[in-house]
């Protein structure tokens, strides 16, 4: 089972922003923001291609419609997930888990990489 609310407070322990977003026009959950990172969030209690579609379709529209293309999209489902969603987010580059704790790391660790790697903020 996926909790909404621990992604929100794993986030807040690593120095993560979390926004819930309207489903129209973004299609996805959330935006989990860092001083570099802007990782679009689908949640699902066990997750399938069309999540993988959303994410997909959520990055253009999330970057239509704030000006900034998400650098990590994510999909946070509450069960162990198979080894054809698994194949197909390695594919696109999704981040698959089903624990908030790890994802709120894994993008921890990505905002630092982007950061030390000087590419410029969200506000710059």
């Amino acid at each position: 089972m996926i909790s909404r609310h621990r992604l929100a407070n794993q986030c807040a322990k690593q120095g993560l922003d979390f926004e819930w977003l309207p489903r129209g026009p973004f299609r996805v959950d959330a935006v989990i923001t860092g001083r570099r990172v802007i990782a679009l969030v689908e949640m699902d209690t066990t997750g399938d291609e069309a999540d993988v579609e959303q994410l997909l379709e959520g990055a253009e529209i999330y970057g239509r419609e704030r000006g900034e293309r998400p650098n990590a999209l994510v999909l946070y489902i509450g069960v162990r997930p198979s080894s054809e969603l698994a194949e197909e987010c390695e594919e696109h580059g999704i981040i698959l888990d089903n624990s908030p704790r790890r994802i709120a790391i894994k993008l921890a660790e990505l905002d630092e990489e982007l950061a030390k790697s000087g590419r410029p903020s969200p506000e710059e």
